[in-house]
């Protein structure tokens, strides 16, 4: 097994360019063992990922073998079961966060890659991969029926407060950003006044599924009451979130519902909040965002606006 307990050494590969090498080579950290590979010289489907702990992979890996090339390759060899850290230069925060939605654990730029800064990325990711682990079991088990929400399938208020209480402790510990979106629905009342409430929970069924599709698998989707659903957000900031919510919102606004054999196009609205600001309950907080959701507009809501909680 590679995802092994923090005390232990850990065995890193760093994928890269050869001004890489170097970076790494001037780094003394007593507990990871830094091994540098060139991208030629990989072979995608040996064996040999499965003998470190964690894989970095550099943004400026070029060519047709590029950085996300080797991300989604690791994933598949490994079974999406290997942390990866991806390594960005300046100004590449769109790279960043489509290296987050191929399920990479952590983003960090070069700006901050200090001994003390990367020791704490990398035993955050191993610690993160191993709990994702941890609930995949989970939702694999038996219990799995009382975690669910019975029409969407998707996962319910109850676990998501487990999840969240969790998740926060976690975030204080190993200092890393957590984010909540609070999604809501603008037409789902006039479906159900107009067409009636089997329609409706057809439309919250498909979209629950299509959200879910579309979620980080380090993240959890929820349908919390009625039309609204929250996305947890680990290892995420209000600047990224505020990047996927843009991401999934064109997802709901591109994606046709049926609707007596018409397709019908949905919008949504959405609160973001940073959880490492907010103690309240999760009740609390679902209720004062659904205060602030009141108060978009939907002309807002076209320009892709998000609320901050804050």
């Amino acid at each position: 097994m590679f995802i092994q307990m923090l005390a232990s050494k850990k065995n890193i590969l760093v994928i890269g360019p050869k001004s890489l090498k170097e970076v790494f080579a001037s780094f003394t950290l007593s507990d990871l063992e830094f091994n540098f590979i060139l991208p030629e010289n990989l072979k995608p489907n040996s064996s040999h990922w499965l003998s470190y702990q964690l894989i970095i992979v550099d943004s400026q890996i070029k060519g047709p073998q590029d950085a996300f090339f080797w991300i989604r390759t690791i994933n598949h060899v490994t079974n999406k079961k290997m942390p990866i850290i991806f390594l960005t230069n300046e100004g590449e925060e769109k790279k960043a966060v489509s290296a987050l939605s191929e399920g990479v654990s952590d983003a960090l730029s070069k700006e901050e890659l200090v001994p003390v800064i990367l020791h704490m990325a990398i035993h955050r990711a191993i610690e993160k991969k191993r709990w994702q682990q941890i609930y995949q079991n989970l939702s694999n088990s038996e219990n799995t029926p009382f975690l669910k929400d019975p029409l969407t399938g998707i996962y319910n208020l109850a676990y998501l407060k487990t999840r969240l209480a969790e998740e926060k402790t976690r975030s204080k510990r190993y200092h890393f950003p957590l984010s909540l979106i609070l999604i809501n629905i603008d037409q789902f009342s006039e479906i159900n006044k107009k067409y009636g409430t089997p329609v409706g929970d057809q439309i919250l069924k498909d979209l629950g599924q299509m959200l879910s599709r579309n979620t980080r698998s380090s993240d959890l989707l929820a349908r919390v009451k009625d039309d609204y659903f929250a996305l947890l957000l680990t290892h995420t900031g209000l600047d990224q979130a505020k990047a996927v919510w843009e991401r999934m919102q064109g997802q709901i606004m591109k994606f046709p519902f049926m609707i007596k054999e018409d397709n019908y196009f949905l919008t949504a609205r959405a609160i973001l909040i940073s959880l490492n600001e907010h103690h309240e309950s999760l009740d609390k907080l679902i209720a004062q965002a659904e205060i602030m959701l009141k108060k978009i507009s939907p002309k807002d809501n076209d320009n892709n606006l998000c609320v901050f909680l804050a």
